[in-house]
């Protein structure tokens, strides 16, 4: 499985690493309303290396400030944390993406990796008329800016009360719908919900399939071997700032930026290892 994958990633790289321990685990404040609530709170290491974790999924964000009390995991190895990406806890496995996708910023910043920052990864999707697009997880403004266009859009959910079809748009519940589609988007959910082995062998097909979100900060070496042509993620550029804006529940500004890692051209974890030595 792509768990399997990442945790393979993850222990090699701390055999041949020192891995900054985590400095701080940083949760947003719980809301009643979900439509208020943070979505992502975030794991820093010693280096400034963020990575961010989704905290909607279930209760995840109640369950990680009471079963594990965020501030009594500074000083803890990442490493270990991110053993529990394969289990089947979503609280587990949402703190354990968090540490590698840690792990994985304080490989991209240590190796020099550059990154795409000007490619706008819904952006890229540059549909003609002829193309049916397949979405895993709804994209608001992508979803209205197609349906404007008259483009044939697919969105694969969770939720029955959100299906729904019309003569170029369906919302279903069945991921195989997805063979219909030649232009796929995923969200970095995915890695949460135990669906993105299932769902990506319904992408085997497709000309141009990508997996984007804030929590998409890992390496994408995983993906990539399943036929994934872009990742797509948020980097923390200024720690303290960006926790300030989350703490005041504002955008993250300057603090963050977006950038994509694409197939072509990626040399793979084994070569950035290597650049770091």
């Amino acid at each position: 499985t792509i768990a399997d994958d990442y945790l393979a990633i993850v222990n090699a790289l701390s055999a041949a690493l020192s891995i900054p321990q985590i400095e701080r685990v940083w949760l947003p404040r719980f809301r009643d309303n979900p439509d208020k609530a943070a979505e992502f709170g975030a794991v820093v290491l010693e280096d400034g290396s963020v990575g961010l974790i989704f905290v909607l999924l279930e209760d995840t964000l109640q369950q990680i400030n009471a079963r594990y009390q965020p501030e009594t995991l500074t000083g803890r190895d990442p490493v270990t944390i991110a053993q529990d990406f394969g289990e089947h806890d979503p609280v587990r496995k949402a703190l354990a993406l968090g540490a590698i996708n840690a792990i994985g910023q304080h490989v991209i910043r240590a190796s020099g990796l550059p990154l795409d920052t000007s490619t706008n990864s819904i952006a890229s999707f540059k549909p003609q008329p002829e193309d049916r697009i397949g979405m895993v997880g709804y994209f608001p403004p992508l979803v209205e800016r197609l349906r404007d266009s008259g483009i044939d859009l697919t969105v694969i959910e969770l939720k029955p009360e959100l299906v729904q079809r019309d003569e170029r748009f369906e919302v279903t519940l069945d991921p195989s719908a997805l063979q219909r589609c030649n232009r796929i988007l995923g969200t970095s959910t995915m890695l949460l919900n135990d669906s993105v082995d299932r769902m990506l062998a319904y992408c085997a097909h497709a000309d141009q399939v990508a997996i984007i979100g804030p929590s998409a900060g890992f390496l994408p070496d995983p993906l990539f071997a399943r036929g994934v042509d872009t990742v797509g993620g948020n980097q923390v550029l200024d720690v303290a700032g960006f926790i300030d804006r989350c703490e005041r529940e504002e955008k993250w500004g300057p603090t963050a930026r977006k950038y994509c890692v694409h197939r072509e051209g990626y040399p793979g974890y084994r070569a950035l290892l290597e650049s770091i030595r």
